[in-house]
């Protein structure tokens, strides 16, 4: 505005132009900047009318908002939840199927260490009837020994 004002009296101090003409532009350049910043600054008191008219709808709009994101956030819980409970069951499940695989495999190693059992008592078994059979065979010779006795021959 200084500066403005120092313009002024520049030209008002020029010879140029006469000191009528120089009042007429001098108030033509006032009249001018007034107009503007009067024009500038209704149109901002518009634009915040503007604003300030608008703000019931925008309170409604946050409260719509605010509404979405409580049910958003709620269906968001919701689903955690039921993410949470399928994994917990999916847990349950899991420590089941390790118990019933735990309880096979002791009936499994149950039965190999009955049919184990099983088999060595088959091999001694065989071991014994070798030995019988050694006997027998033992017994026998004896038996045809002494019904031929090696001295005598047969002929």
């Amino acid at each position: 505005m200084r500066e403005l004002i120092q313009q002024i009296r520049i030209i008002t101090g020029s010879s140029l132009f006469s000191a009528r003409m120089m009042n007429l532009l001098v108030a033509g350049i006032l009249s001018f900047s007034v107009i503007t910043k009067i024009w500038t600054i209704g149109r901002k008191v518009d634009e915040t009318l503007a604003y300030l008219q608008d703000i019931p709808t925008l309170q409604k709009e946050l409260v719509e908002l605010k509404h979405e994101k409580n049910a958003a956030s709620d269906s968001l819980r919701h689903f955690r939840l039921e993410v949470a409970g399928s994994f917990r069951q999916v847990a349950t499940n899991l420590d089941e199927m390790d118990g019933r695989i735990g309880q096979t495999n002791a009936s499994v190693k149950m039965e190999l260490k009955k049919i184990n059992e099983y088999f060595l008592l088959l091999s001694s078994s065989n071991e014994e009837i070798k030995k019988m059979l050694l006997i027998k065979k033992e017994n026998d010779k004896l038996l045809f020994e002494q019904i031929f006795p090696t001295g005598y021959a047969i002929k």
